[in-house]
């Protein structure tokens, strides 16, 4: 799956920059709320916790008349520690699909994507899904941008 998923990004992306599209690479530092139980002592406890994630990602931008199109890689990073139980570490290579609105009278984008990649979860190899949305502002004057971004990540609990 991992394989093939990748391969799958690569090739679409040798494909969209022959086309003359645009890439972009970047990095995100955030906060991750998580939630689930854990078992301590032949007892179950509902958690909620917070914890440190990043992320790396490239991609491209295909523009079209009413939406711009970005195909993205990206590699997420997240380590959940409850107050009860063991803590639970999330490494995803993800291929996302991220759909932007272009707003001609306003510096900030915002955008909305769907991610399907394959990571560790827990030690085990899975699924994992996601869910973006955020708005993007971009300093006309340099190559940078900065954005505020929700992801809703869901890796399958059951492995495999």
């Amino acid at each position: 799956m991992k394989l093939k998923t990748l391969s799958l990004l690569a090739f679409a992306l040798i494909l969209t920059g022959t086309a003359g599209a645009e890439y972009y690479a970047g990095a995100g530092y955030g906060i991750s709320w998580n939630g689930g139980h854990a078992w301590t002592n032949g007892k179950k406890y509902n958690y909620e916790t917070f914890s440190k994630m990043y992320s790396f990602f490239g991609g491209t931008v295909i523009p079209t008349e009413r939406l711009d199109f970005h195909m993205e890689g990206e590699f997420v990073h997240l380590k959940a520690v409850p107050d009860v139980g063991k803590s639970r570490e999330l490494d995803a290579l993800m291929a996302n699909f991220i759909g932007v609105i272009p707003n001609v009278d306003m510096p900030v984008q915002p955008y909305m994507g769907l991610g399907l990649g394959y990571g560790r979860w827990d030690h085990k190899f899975t699924v994992v899904k996601q869910f973006i949305a955020g708005a993007e502002y971009d300093l006309e004057q340099y190559p940078v941008g900065f954005s505020l971004e929700y992801k809703h990540l869901s890796p399958n609990e059951t492995g495999g």
